[in-house]
Order: structure tokens, then C-alpha cells, then sequence
């Protein structure tokens, strides 16, 4: 959207978003839709928004630009699965019917299988003549880090000044464990059940992701970018993320969850902030 914004204002034409939020927040949007060249929204909308307009014509929002409507662009066609590539294709049907060939479409897609076949159903349905426009593979670059393990002197010092501090009387075995590196690399898991045991809970000797995450909020990697970390539930999500601000202290902004149980307004302010560089990490 922000992009469209800015083409538009160079260009000097209208830009109207047309979603849940917009329709909350909003007055007066039925008049900027009517004024503006160009409307995005997302299927569910439309479908709704449809829906309204052919039990109502002129109820809905949307009814300036579907009975207006030029041309249609559909972007990711490959994100739908083929129920809702079926629903998708039902409303393009409908909204060509309504516009009696007028209106065009252009379906944008990086990978598709079959465009022959799409290009056929558009003509079908609009009437118009369609062509297949192919562009050359692009392939990111792809980086693998792989994680060896831990280091392991790191905790052997942190434990061995921490039983310092408390004035600790350590048995034999654990004392030279914890003043011999080699010693301790042989017998951290013993080291650490140790500690336990006397109730002092020691860092971790296996691999955390917050540790190997902090790094790049921190801003040590190069060039200082956005690091966008996946996660297999949202509760993972919150979890590191939280995790990871603890870590970070008085930098911890610099890391933001974003999932959709994170209200929309909040999910822009962590979008703005991460093209600011305000953000550096955000756990999803």
C-alpha cells in the first residue's frame, strides 16, 4: 500500500485500501472509493462486499467500483488453495457479468502450472483476447547456517564465577571440572546437575535460538538488515520473541512479534518501525 501511495501521489491519482480496518476507521470511504483510480482489497472482502451489491445494487461500500470497474488484478494467484481459487474465479465471473465485457483482467502469479489454461476460462469469461506473459526464474540467494554447538567455556566461566560469588565449597570432582576446559567439555552435564541439585540453575550447554537470534538484533551481522524468524505455532512465537526482549534489556524494541492474533494496528507499527530500522527482528 505504501508503495501504491507513492506511485499515486508522482502520478497524481487516488489510492483507497478497502479492508476490515478501513471500514472501522474510516468516514467517508464510500466517497473515496467512488474518486479513487485504484481500490486494493483482498477476496474476503470482496466477497462480502460482493454479496451486498447483487442482493442490493449500490449498498455496498464497493458498488462505485464494481459497477466502474476496469481492470482487475489478482496478485499471488499461487497463494490460493483451490477452494478458494474456486470462490476467486466465481467472483471474476460475476464482476465480468456485471461490467457485460468491459472489464479486463491481468492474474499475477511467480509459479503457475497451467496459465494456458487460466488465459483460457478469462477469455471465456470476459470476452476479451488473453495473452500468457512469462518472465525469467529469479533465485534468491540462499544462505544455511549450521550450529555446531555450544560454547561451552562460556559456561564453564559463568559457573565458575558464580560459585565464586557465593562462596561455594565444590567437591573434587566438579571443582577441577570447572578450572580444566577439557575437563569440563568430558563432564558439563555432570557440572550442571550439580549445580541444580544445590539449586542454582546454571545456562543452558545445548544451543538456544535466542542466543543465536540476539546476535542479529543486536545489529552485529552485516549489513544490518531484518531478520525475520519463523516459528511453528504462534506460542513459539511469543515465547521467543519475549525471550529474546529479555536478553536484549534496554534494546529490547528492537524485536517485535507479529502473527494475527496481534492487532492490525500493531502489526503496522511493527512494519513502519522494521522500514525505519527501529526493528530488527520480528518473530512470526
Amino acid at each position: 500500500m505504501e508503495r501504491l501511495r507513492e506511485y499515486s501521489r508522482a502520478l497524481g491519482f487516488g489510492v483507497v485500501a478497502v479492508d476490515s480496518l478501513a471500514k472501522r476507521e474510516e468516514a467517508g470511504l464510500r466517497s473515496r472509493v467512488r474518486d479513487a483510480a485504484v481500490i486494493a482489497t483482498n477476496p474476503s472482502m470482496m466477497l462480502y462486499e460482493l454479496k451486498k451489491h447483487l442482493v442490493k445494487p449500490g449498498s455496498s461500500v464497493l458498488s462505485p467500483a464494481f459497477e466502474a470497474l476496469d481492470l482487475l488484478v489478482v496478485d499471488e494467484l499461487d497463494f490460493y488453495d483451490p477452494r478458494s481459487l474456486a470462490l476467486l474465479l466465481g467472483m471474476i465471473e460475476l464482476l465480468a457479468a456485471l461490467r457485460r465485457g468491459l472489464m479486463r483482467v491481468a492474474a499475477l502469479s511467480a509459479t503457475i502450472a497451467n496459465p494456458e489454461d487460466l488465459a483460457g476460462y478469462l477469455e471465456k469469461v470476459t470476452g476479451r483476447r488473453t495473452a500468457v506473459i512469462r518472465g525469467r526464474r529469479f533465485s534468491a540467494e540462499t544462505r544455511v547456517i549450521v550450529v555446531l554447538g555450544k560454547n561451552l567455556d562460556g559456561v564453564r566461566r559463568a559457573l565458575a564465577s558464580e560459585a565464586e560469588d557465593r562462596g561455594l565449597s565444590l567437591p573434587r570432582e566438579i571443582a577441577e571440572a570447572l578450572s580444566d576446559p577439557k575437563k569440563f567439555a568430558e563432564k558439563a552435564y555432570l557440572v550442571v546437575d550439580y549445580f541444580r541439585a544445590i539449586g542454582v540453575e546454571p545456562p543452558s550447554i545445548t544451543p538456544d535460538p535466542s542466543e543465536i537470534i540476539e546476535w542479529f538484533a543486536r545489529g552485529s551481522a552485516e549489513p544490518r538488515g531484518l531478520t525475520l524468524v519463523f516459528t511453528r505455532s504462534i506460542n513459539d512465537a511469543e515465547r521467543l520473541a519475549r525471550a529474546l526482549r529479555e536478553r536484549l534489556g534496554p534494546e529490547s524494541r528492537r524485536v517485535a512479534a507479529h502473527h494475527h492474533l496481534v492487532p492490525k494496528e500493531e502489526r503496522r507499527a511493527v512494519e513502519e518501525a522494521a522500514r525505519r530500522g527501529e526493528v530488527r527482528v520480528i518473530v512470526t
